[in-house]
């Protein structure tokens, strides 16, 4: 029963952002990490980063806009993301993610394997 209340919730992005900001504290811990991390890779301009199963896009702000792709295999949540956030968003999955080879220096995988087979 709570699974099938949690799966109508996620095909809403607007409550499933809430929940989640609700339940993970705001992914303040998350952006933290991610800040860290980036703080070597500021040279904008010259990196491309990828935010492999993106979601909402609840992370594209941590990115320079002009240098972030976000995919994900949800349609609904890869349009939520592109009328909310700054950025390039596609539909793709991991099996045929359709990207040129070598054309990202990092990315960002969060919450995703465990839904790959």
């Amino acid at each position: 029963m709570l699974e099938q209340a949690l799966d109508g919730v996620s095909k809403n992005p607007q409550a499933w952002n809430i929940l989640r900001r609700v339940v993970e504290a705001g992914f303040h811990g998350e952006k933290e990490v991610i800040t860290r991390e980036l703080d070597p890779w500021r040279d904008v301009g010259q990196r491309e980063f990828l935010d492999f199963g993106c979601g909402t896009g609840e992370f594209a702000p941590c990115f320079p806009p002009a240098h972030y792709t976000g995919v994900d295999l949800a349609s609904y949540y890869v349009r939520f993301a592109g009328r909310n956030h700054p950025g390039r968003f596609a539909v793709a999955s991991g099996a045929a993610i359709g990207l040129a080879p070598a054309q990202f220096d990092a990315s960002l995988v969060l919450g995703v394997f465990h839904h790959m087979p």
